[in-house]
């Protein structure tokens, strides 16, 4: 299966970013993010590094900045594709 990735700021992030992404602009702690998304809160925390690493910010704050400018809402779109089919038990339901 081909990997897909979702252009944001002058980068590209893959699909599991983009979810992680869009919990974490929520306001939700990254504990309740990673058992949303199934994974350990280490694993979320590596993710993390690469995705402020990839969009070159330093703080939640400049996350969520960059986030909503380019396109992420807090209903889990980015662009107006939901990023969450199967998954349940979302902060926006």
């Amino acid at each position: 299966m081909k990997t897909r990735y979702y252009p944001i700021a002058e980068t590209q992030l893959t699909l599991a970013e983009a979810r992680a992404v869009s919990l974490l602009i929520t306001g939700i702690p990254r504990k309740q993010v990673a058992q949303l998304l199934g994974i350990a809160e280490s694993t979320l925390n590596q993710r993390m590094r690469l995705i402020y690493l990839k969009l070159q910010v330093q703080s939640i704050g400049s996350l969520v900045r960059v986030a909503l400018t380019h396109g992420f809402d807090d209903q889990g779109h980015l662009n107006g594709e939901y990023l969450f089919d199967g998954y349940s038990g979302l902060p926006w339901e």
